[in-house]
């Protein structure tokens, strides 16, 4: 009887142990709460490290690499009940992933959560602003456009030569909706969610400054440059910081963009005064535009000013990174330019590709304020000349004209235009295509198929144009065709 009695006493001691942590861990309670995101216009973020919250740096990653997994998988709850995340945590961690991983753009900043009675999250419960098919099709246009980006990289590019050609390639496509009305006041309901995420830029190139910042930072971390975001509340705005050959820059691709809010794509026009700045200078007027109050990761001061007088500072056309050397058009600030195309090594040694074009500029002006509220005015010159490097040959649209140059030097008139370019690019399938200034903006497309059925056959100096000789070998023929019919059909 005694041994019985003792066997009972030990077991509900035993019994009594356990239950405060069955307890804590059988019941917990609900809540909701809002991530700060970008990619839903909120530009009051945190900058979050492990210094601001209690766990350490290990344990935040793991967490984040939970949350990132179960999101990317669509899990409608992600266990977290491992990681002693306090509830109070749980809305800056969200945003820092979501914010971090522009793939994550079906993601709501909705979310609810459970928490044991240590207020310690137990589980994370996300919304989801898209699924099922719509999702499927949304990763599908995500993942298409992502591969023709990084498809503008080649193997000899160094870190600056890649960062500078997507800066270029997104400031060629995208276009800064119109979320103002005629008096220039902000209208919310024209500012609709999908032009702050990258997938707004892949979907149809149509975004604010958050799109922007977003698919930067995703396109060049798939890369491997180290590029954060900015956000800054007071000024509504987000920009980028990357890290190039070891120093910290900042680039901010919606002031580069010299098309922003015309509500239509210029390809290949865009400015380079934001593109690896230091921090004192976009603190500054210098680049015309103050940035002030912006929220950044610890350790990405950018106090280097290697770039702060860089070459591409007055380049109002794309630049291009071919076999490792820049080529760009260099039109000096005057009214009537002589536009030459320059070929310039990583170490700055520069070179004419072929005598110049005339051209003309206009210059623009425009009205801002700063942190103060004091207005400031700004004027820049723009160079009504444009290049698009395509099919192994640079083209320039100037004046009225528009003319392929080999890397050699070679230079053939393709056609002439009716007047001034504002944009030159092409459509991804081996078209060119070109904008026209004060005409409404107007596109136009030229169709190598048509070319090439009015030059079939022709050699250099009979009926010789140079659009459709795809392979440059000097003769317009079938080997052409099939080149320009896979690229129509691809």
């Amino acid at each position: 009887m005694k041994r019985f009695i003792l066997r009972i006493t030990v077991f509900l001691i035993v019994i009594s142990l356990m239950l405060p942590p069955l307890f804590a861990l059988g019941y917990t309670k609900e809540a909701e709460g809002e991530a700060a995101l970008l990619q839903e216009g909120n530009y009051n973020v945190k900058s979050l490290n492990a210094a601001e919250i209690s766990l350490s740096a290990k344990a935040l990653s793991s967490v984040e690499e939970a949350i990132y997994n179960g999101l990317k998988q669509e899990k409608a709850r992600i266990e977290l009940g491992d990681y002693n995340v306090p509830d109070t945590d749980i809305e800056d961690i969200l945003a820092n992933v979501i914010n971090d991983n522009a793939d994550l753009f079906f993601v709501s900043s909705s979310f609810g959560y459970s928490y044991y009675s240590d207020h310690t999250v137990a589980a994370l419960v996300p919304q989801y602003a898209i699924t099922g098919d719509a999702l499927e099709e949304a990763q599908e246009i995500f993942d298409s456009g992502v591969q023709r980006a990084l498809a503008e990289i080649t193997p000899d590019m160094s870190d600056l030569q890649k960062a500078l050609t997507i800066h270029d390639y997104i400031c060629s496509l995208a276009n800064y909706p119109t979320v103002y009305d005629e008096n220039g006041n902000f209208v919310p309901a024209l500012d609709k969610d999908i032009y702050h995420s990258a997938y707004g830029f892949f979907l149809n190139h149509t975004v604010v400054c958050a799109g922007y910042t977003l698919a930067y930072s995703y396109l060049l971390g798939l890369l491997g440059i180290e590029c954060e975001y900015v956000a800054s509340d007071p000024m509504s705005h987000a920009w980028n910081k990357l890290k190039i050959d070891g120093k910290w820059y900042n680039a901010d691709l919606t002031f580069d963009d010299s098309d922003e809010g015309n509500d239509e794509t210029t390809y290949g026009s865009m400015l380079h005064s934001y593109f690896l700045k230091s921090d004192s200078y976009f603190a500054s007027n210098a680049g015309i535009v103050w940035h002030y109050g912006g929220t950044t990761f610890d350790g990405c001061s950018a106090t280097s000013t290697d770039y702060d007088n860089a070459f591409w500072n007055d380049v109002t056309a794309r630049i291009y990174s071919v076999d490792g050397y820049y080529y760009y058009l260099d039109p000096p600030a005057s009214s009537s330019v002589y536009v030459i195309l320059k070929k310039r090594s990583q170490s700055g040694t520069e070179t004419n590709v072929c005598p110049g074009f005339s051209s003309t500029s206009l210059t623009y002006s425009g009205a801002f304020f700063d942190e103060n509220d004091e207005q400031h005015v700004y004027t820049y010159k723009d160079c009504l000349a444009r290049l698009c490097y395509l099919d192994g040959r640079f083209y320039v649209a100037y004046t009225r004209n528009l003319v392929s140059v080999l890397k050699d030097g070679t230079k053939y008139t393709i056609t002439p235009i009716s007047t001034y370019p504002t944009g030159l690019g092409d459509n991804g399938k081996g078209n060119l295509l070109y904008h026209l200034y004060n005409t409404d903006n107007a596109l136009y497309e030229l169709d190598k198929e048509e070319y090439f059925s009015s030059h079939i056959t022709a050699q250099k100096g009979v009926n010789y144009n140079n659009y459709p000789d795809i392979n440059l070998d000097g003769v317009i023929n079938g080997k052409d065709y099939a080149k320009i019919y896979k690229a129509k059909n691809s």
